[in-house]
């Protein structure tokens, strides 16, 4: 069986039980959206690793804020896609409680019926864990709450200073911002990332400075 057979087996039925779920998936069936309302958006990733003869999937959910995200990639020069990546997001895993790493391992030499007992039981996972955790993490103060203190979260120190922006903590902003900037300046070295944090952070000065005047971007 190659591997793109291999894929179809567990590809093909998540994609269909997204779709009864309101979930509209991109081309690779790695990633699904959904809208909550008119500033939220569902997300759903499968992370994967691959082995001889079986995959292991490892499920990412999350809830992306719109304007937040359209703002930090305008500050970056990047444009908002349907599939961008999540504001927060957690595995899947967590949220159902379970310590086996392994729970949703796909083999080759399964039937297309045990294939889909796996799927089957992500979406379960899915249908009775993710509903509060959409409804409690779709709020940027919730958000904010949680990445403060977690300095490893990817994208932290872009996302957090911008919340505050947005919630009208300018000095916070700032100051959050500045200070995560100097500690990258190790003897004065500039590096790729410092290049393009110092860009950011001109950019949110900007946007501090048309909201203080009441122009926000």
């Amino acid at each position: 069986m190659s591997d793109e057979a291999f894929a179809l087996r567990w590809k093909a039925p998540l994609r269909e039980h997204m779709k009864l779920l309101g979930y509209v998936g991109n081309s690779e069936g790695g990633i699904y959206v959904r809208p909550i309302d008119s500033t939220w958006k569902a997300w759903l990733g499968i992370n994967k690793a691959s082995y001889q003869g079986s995959v292991v999937l490892n499920p990412v959910i999350g809830v992306r804020n719109e304007p937040l995200e359209k703002l930090l990639g305008s500050f970056r020069g990047r444009r908002l896609g349907l599939y961008s990546a999540p504001t927060y997001s957690t595995t899947l895993l967590y949220l159902s409680g379970s310590m086996n790493p392994s729970r949703w391992e796909v083999l080759k030499s399964m039937s297309d019926s045990e294939c889909g007992a796996v799927i089957d039981d992500i979406v379960a996972v899915l249908q009775t864990d993710g509903p509060r955790f959409l409804e409690e993490h779709a709020s940027l103060d919730k958000i904010a709450e949680l990445i403060a203190p977690s300095p490893m979260v990817p994208g932290v120190a872009f996302r957090y200073p911008l919340i505050l922006a947005i919630q009208g903590r300018y000095e916070e902003a700032l100051a959050y911002a500045g200070s995560h900037l100097d500690s990258c300046l190790p003897e004065g070295s500039e590096s790729a990332y410092v290049s393009l944090y110092r860009k950011y952070l001109q950019s949110l000065s900007v946007f501090v400075g048309q909201s203080l005047n009441g122009n926000p971007a």
